[in-house]
């Protein structure tokens, strides 16, 4: 008689073989909930390095592809000559901020309270490791730009003793155009202005709205030196035969340019002279300029575009018109930053208060960069305020300008850091942080 060996289906796990069971599935989960997360983590911080590094080497380029057009520094020299160029300063700062309140576009923000222009430092060169620290160092930089020429054709013609002209003419009234055609090419100047600015898109947490690099331009204006060296000076004509050199150029290009919207002529030369006097040049049709007659500061100068530095290509406009506001520029093909493993805040980065006193906002724990840490301030030194009142409150915040070299040779350093806030920096106060640094010499023509 065989043994009866029970109902097939009644084998079952004993109570221990189950909690083996349900503990390995357990730190399985653990294990699979733990390398997603890591894995979305890796992947943000990884998506956020990109981004930043998009939009450090964007904005360097920006600033590097603008200050290569610049003709004169708008700095403290640190002395007399420096504080006398503080009245085009603060007029610049006017304008940027009667742009703001222009309704038919959209003004651009206010730059930061602690906004502070570098002082220029006569030395060979930037030694950025000696700069540790120092208090010459700055979060903008403004300048005059020279923009494309402005080129036309002026036809004159002589009788009874007097010439004429005309830079629009018809067949009937110049029957020998070939014979008094001249070409004439002006230059033309714009002023730039670099700042940090509040940026209400993204907030920092525990320290408020992040900040953004801006760049302001104005309308385009005449460079005094260039139009003055069409020397006819009015009434000064002497007689001869027809087609003669000595012609009204002077008066035809004053007739041109006031024609097409051109009233200013500005002279980059003349802005240390007292209170900033003989630098505007008011340029009537056909007269004015020609005679030396000048006029103190306007109050303000108008604005042609704004942008944000990492939010466009190179130069925000290669066609400045006067008269035209385009308001703020953006990239042609839209602000797209790619794929994101999770949503993410981008900030010109914070101060870290790593051994230096604590103020509120304006500062963070930490800013972890590739490998190290990446500080801020570097090279400024933290909540510098000067005598006059600029800096203050949160200087330098993660952009510094330091310029140094010799007169009509100057070399400009900048160092930018962003920093960024998502699912893979979630230690509360420390940030993932990318700084990168630039240099560019600069002929300046009009220095001091």
């Amino acid at each position: 008689m065989s043994k009866d060996r029970g109902k097939a289906g009644q084998g079952g796990m004993t109570f221990v073989e189950l909690m083996v069971l349900v503990a390995l599935l357990g730190m399985l989960s653990y294990s699979m909930s733990r390398f997603i997360i890591s894995t979305r983590y890796a992947a943000s911080r990884q998506d956020a390095a990109a981004e930043m590094l998009q939009r450090d080497l964007r904005s360097l380029s920006n600033l590097r592809a603008g200050l290569q057009g610049c003709v004169e520094i708008l700095a403290d020299y640190g002395d007399a000559t420096g504080d006398v160029m503080k009245p085009i300063h603060t007029m610049l700062l006017d304008s940027v901020a009667a742009s703001e309140s222009v309704t038919t576009v959209v003004g651009p923000p206010a730059p930061v309270a602690f906004s502070s222009w570098p002082t220029v430092e006569t030395a060979p060169e930037v030694d950025m490791t000696d700069a540790a620290g120092d208090t010459s160092w700055g979060n903008e930089i403004m300048y005059v730009a020279e923009l494309n020429p402005i080129t036309f054709t002026a036809y004159y013609t002589y009788s009874a003793g007097a010439w004429s002209y005309v830079t629009s003419p018809t067949s009937s009234t110049y029957t020998n155009e070939s014979a008094d055609a001249e070409v004439l090419s002006v230059m033309r100047l714009q002023f730039v202005y670099d700042y940090l600015a509040k940026d209400p898109h993204s907030v920092v947490p525990g320290s408020g709205e992040g900040l953004r690099l801006v760049e302001w331009r104005s309308q385009p204006v005449i460079d005094y030196t260039s139009l003055n060296t069409l020397s006819d000076t009015p009434g000064t004509y002497s007689a001869g035969t027809h087609g003669d050199s000595c012609c009204p150029r002077l008066e035809a290009a004053c007739q041109y340019l006031n024609a097409n919207g051109y009233t200013v002529a500005f002279n980059p030369l003349d802005v240390t002279l007292s209170a900033g006097e003989a630098c505007f040049f008011p340029m009537a049709e056909a007269n004015i300029v020609g005679t030396g007659i000048s006029e103190p500061l306007p109050t303000t100068v108008a604005m042609y575009s704004w942008a944000y530095l990492d939010d466009y290509d190179l130069i925000q406009s290669f066609g400045a018109r006067p008269g035209v506001d385009l308001g703020r520029v953006t990239r042609a093909d839209g602000y797209a930053g790619g794929q994101t493993a999770s949503p993410t805040m981008y900030s010109v980065a914070l101060n870290d208060n790593t051994g230096v006193a604590s103020y509120t906002n304006y500062t963070v724990k930490g800013l972890q960069g590739a490998g190290s840490a990446a500080p801020v301030p570097a090279y400024a030194q933290a909540n510098y305020t000067d005598e006059d009142g600029f800096g203050g409150i949160g200087f330098p915040a993660g952009f510094e300008v330091g310029i140094a070299g010799q007169v009509n040779s100057r070399e400009i350093v900048m160092r930018l850091t962003l920093m960024a806030s998502n699912a893979g920096t979630n230690s509360p106060g420390v940030f993932q942080a990318l700084a990168e640094t630039s240099e560019i010499s600069v002929a300046t023509q009009a220095d001091y």
